[in-house]
């Protein structure tokens, strides 16, 4: 980092009585590249503007004294425009302390201590020079002139230097490099002041050293540390690819396919496929080999694989292989200056059909159609790999919702889920229903009305299943007389313990339990 000289004194006495001639000088030196914006507002708010040398900018100024004029601080080829930026010459910060709580501080020298005070602060120089434009002022940092290139960098130096100073009313809005400033010697009609010169270094800075000292200021890492990040980041390994073939690697398995089909056709290419052939493996040869073996290797193939084409047509195919090889090699193809086929092209140039790349193996050279079935398959065997089953299989396991059981057992289907899935009594099941009901594992659970008479025992169907562990207190509990009130779940219970012959009636089905 270079390191910045600040001078001993904040404010200069010989810029505090700067005439605006020399003012442009100090601004804009003699031999300046570029031009300088010089313009003026009047009362009814009516701009002009012109453009002058640097030679002559300082007596255009002396002119303006009367008026509100202005004056960029960057030189341009041309009227003042982004676009047309010659030097960068300053970085700058436009106060508006009018819009502050003054609290007793004085302006303009106050503020101006006040600003001198906070760049010690920050460890940033002082200005080269400040104004006090009327309700304002003007900082203003002279640098070494910055080509167009370094836009960018001016550009967040001036913004990072904004961010520091918004407390003390630094206008966000002056941040582009076609700004103007007030002239000193001119009059503020908004104000109805002189704008003037009070402070300021003189001196000129170094832009790298002072926008570290912005960055520093602010937080932020410096161009240096930047750039060994970037180092850093680019000496790290690249991860890995994540699917997908280099274009190297494709155009390899593309070789591999079309000398398959080579001994397919025994050993020489039909006529009506050897041009395109060797015009394919040519494009082949240009991703998979050096280029100065690419002419020799092409002659080599076309001998053994193509006899019968006209030399003058393998001259033409290597000297074409051998300009796309010459050019702009990216794994991009859009950037890529070689010819870059799809495995469908090359399958339709020389009429290959899917059975035919299915029987010789082919691994590139197919049409859209075999491709999605193979990745289809691909897929389907990695799902089984993982444990997924067929459809068929799925549907087999899971056939509740078609074949609803809770309506055989005359429930709903949360009520049937609820209950534990329990499963209607099948026929063979009658014959050991005593059975069931003398086994103290087995419980009925649940009463469903068949029709038939309404005397105990009669017209009601019983569904069994695991007796559930009965708790402590439930079995000390003792039994409560049979001529005392009974309520719905009471009968319930005793539908359990086998007294459904003192119930002289079955309860409707979906009623809710309550007293009777």
């Amino acid at each position: 980092m270079r390191e910045l000289r600040y001078p001993p004194e904040p404010v200069t006495p010989a810029l505090a009585g700067m005439s605006t001639a020399d003012y442009v000088r100090l601004l804009h030196p003699m031999d300046s590249y570029g031009k300088v914006t010089i313009g003026r507002i009047d009362a009814r708010e009516k701009a002009e503007f012109r453009t002058y040398q640097p030679s002559t900018a300082p007596f255009s100024a002396e002119v303006m004294l009367d008026e509100s004029a202005y004056i960029t601080l960057n030189r341009f080829n041309g009227p003042r425009s982004s676009k047309k930026v010659a030097e960068l010459n300053a970085l700058y910060l436009d106060l508006d302390v009018w819009r502050l709580q003054d609290n007793g501080i004085s302006y303009p020298s106050g503020w101006a201590q006040k600003l001198a005070t906070r760049l010690e602060q920050a460890d940033l120089p002082q200005p080269s020079l400040l104004l006090a434009t009327g309700r304002g002022l003007a900082a203003i940092w002279l640098i070494r002139p910055l080509p167009k290139a370094a836009l960018a960098r001016w550009s967040s130096a001036m913004k990072t230097l904004i961010q520091l100073f918004t407390g003390l009313g630094a206008d966000s809005a002056c941040s582009d490099c076609p700004r103007i400033f007030r002239l000193p010697g001119t009059v503020n009609l908004k104000a109805r002041r002189v704008v003037e010169i009070i402070g300021g270094t003189g001196q000129r800075y170094d832009f790298e050293g002072f926008a570290d000292r912005i960055y520093i200021a602010a937080g932020k890492p410096t161009r240096a540390e930047l750039e060994a990040r970037i180092k850093k980041a680019s000496d790290r390994p690249a991860p890995p690819r994540n699917g997908g073939l280099s274009p190297r690697q494709r155009f390899a398995l593309i070789e591999q396919d079309l000398l398959r089909l080579l001994e397919h056709w025994g050993g020489s290419v039909p006529e009506g496929h050897r041009n395109i052939w060797l015009h394919l493996m040519a494009t082949c040869l240009t991703h998979t080999i050096p280029d100065g073996d690419l002419g020799t290797r092409v002659e080599e193939i076309a001998r053994r694989a193509t006899p019968g084409l006209p030399e003058g047509e393998i001259a033409r195919l290597v000297r074409a292989a051998e300009a796309r090889a010459q050019e702009a090699s990216s794994s991009c193809p859009l950037l890529d200056g070689r010819l870059h086929y799809r495995g469908q092209t090359v399958a339709t140039q020389l009429d290959i059909s899917d059975d035919l790349a299915r029987t010789l193996g082919l691994r590139q050279v197919y049409s859209d159609t075999e491709r999605a079935r193979r990745k289809a398959e691909k897929e389907k065997r990695r799902r089984q790999e993982v444990g997924a089953v067929t459809r068929k299989e799925y549907l087999d396991r899971n056939a509740d919702s078609r074949e609803k059981p809770w309506l055989a057992v005359g429930m709903s289907r949360a009520t049937w889920y609820r209950k534990g899935k329990p499963r209607p009594v099948d026929a063979a099941g009658d014959e050991d229903s005593s059975d069931d009901e003398d086994d103290p594992s087995v419980r009925q659970v649940r009463v469903r009305y068949t029709g038939g008479t309404q005397a105990a025992g009669q017209g009601c169907e019983l569904v069994s299943r695991p007796q559930a562990p009965i708790h402590p207190r439930r079995a000390q509990r003792p039994p409560r007389p049979a001529s005392a009130r009974r309520s719905r779940r009471s009968w319930w219970n005793m539908i359990e313990e086998g007294e459904a012959a003192a119930v002289t009636r079955c309860p409707p089905v979906g009623s809710r339990p309550g007293r009777r």
